[in-house]
């Protein structure tokens, strides 16, 4: 029976092999349901929300755990509230209302420099859109910079990416997940 189902240099176990170990261990210490849903809730908080990207060797949806909780909780689709059917929830408002983006999109939202960003990136999406109308946007605000695409990437790049793909392309993801 196996249970040391890491190593002292953080070399775990992966897949099946990791939740044979996790049951042996949990067997052998005689850890009653309460503490296993407590670690449980650990695991899927560090892996799946908080650390989703910092732990970036992998993906959030690379975490068994992270699998099952994202088939839960997770709305895939549609990205937008205009875009939602009867009993759909929109990604976007979901990830940063009450989801894994709600501290960024409130950072956000609650500097008037950084909605004025916002605003002024939404308005350029217009039929007259130019790269140079977004350059200017971002050259206004440059103090808040940071912030905006804080709140953007969480939101594209990590948390709705599948469900708001079509425009993560002017988002950076590629940057993002080399965070």
């Amino acid at each position: 029976m196996k249970l040391d189902c890491c190593s002292g240099e953080n070399g775990c176990l992966e897949g099946e092999e990791w939740m044979d170990c996790m049951s042996n261990c949990r067997s052998y210490n005689e850890i009653s349901p309460e503490g296993i849903a407590l670690y449980e809730a650990i695991n899927e908080c560090v892996a799946c929300d908080a650390c989703a990207i910092s732990c970036g060797e992998n993906m959030s949806e690379d975490w068994l755990t992270c699998q099952v909780a994202t088939e839960i909780n997770v709305p895939t689709n549609p990205c937008y509230e205009d875009e939602v059917e009867e009993g759909e929830i929109a990604c976007f408002a979901w990830a940063g209302w009450g989801g894994p983006c709600t501290d960024a999109a409130a950072q956000c939202m609650n500097d008037p420099a950084c909605v004025e960003l916002d605003n002024c990136i939404n308005d350029s999406w217009d039929e007259s859109y130019s790269f140079d109308l977004q350059e200017q946007c971002f050259a206004n605000y440059t103090d808040v910079e940071e912030i905006y695409w804080a709140f953007q990437q969480c939101i594209y790049c990590d948390a709705c990416d599948l469900a708001c793909a079509g425009d993560a392309a002017s988002k950076h993801c590629d940057e993002y997940f080399e965070k």
